[in-house]
């Protein structure tokens, strides 16, 4: 089984994802990235780069608070630009342990 989970970020209103301080990432508020972020080209959700990231699988699971397996949850990632701009997105999952 994997010990992480992957998101893609992208598509910052008037920024480059290669202006998000990586050390600012967190998952529902607390879980931090793991191992080293990439950038993917071409990716089909998003256009121009996104910037790939994992977070501990525990941790992501933890942030979620009480899941049953199919039901779905909104995920919320935030962070900031190397300038101090927040930035926050979102989306629903599906859960799958």
């Amino acid at each position: 089984m994997n010990q992480q989970i992957t998101a893609l970020i992208g598509n910052l209103a008037g920024h480059a994802v290669t202006e998000i301080d990586l050390g600012s990432i967190r998952l529902n508020g607390s879980a931090p990235t793991i191992g080293t972020a990439a950038l993917v080209k071409n990716h089909k959700v998003f256009t121009g780069l996104a910037l790939q990231v994992q977070f501990d699988r525990a941790a992501a699971f933890q942030s979620l608070g009480p899941v049953q397996t199919g039901q779905t949850a909104t995920v919320i990632i935030t962070g900031r630009l190397t300038n101090g701009t927040k930035f926050e997105g979102r989306d629903t999952v599906t859960i799958s342990r």
